[in-house]
């Protein structure tokens, strides 16, 4: 999945999904690895770099939406329909479409 968006996206933010037992960082690191030094590197004009890596998803799905541009198509995967997290053992309720809602009003305002 790393390379594929590597050679197909303009601009990639990583996230968590459902880590369970894994430490976040743990998971991250292993992601990292499928991705080229290019893609990880600094861009000059910007000095950001393709890749970022966020640990919250909801700060990464906002921060992907607030700045992306007008004409920009965002795809958000991994989690979907689902309207929770799982951490440990535990369920947290969660709903992608109530962020990106968040995230289009804070657009809006």
């Amino acid at each position: 999945m790393a390379e594929i968006s590597e050679n197909l996206a303009d601009k990639i933010f990583v996230t968590a999904d459902d880590n369970r037992s894994e430490p976040i960082e743990d998971i991250m690191e292993d992601i990292r690895k499928g991705f080229s030094d290019s893609g990880l590197a600094l861009r000059p004009c910007s000095g950001q770099a393709k890749v970022t890596f966020i640990h919250d998803r909801k700060e990464a799905i906002i921060t992907s939406i607030l700045s992306a541009s007008a004409d920009a198509i965002i795809l958000l995967a991994g989690k979907g329909h689902e309207n929770f997290l799982i951490d440990g053992k535990s369920r947290i309720p969660f709903s992608e479409k109530e962020i990106v809602k968040e995230a289009f009003t804070r657009i809006e305002e």
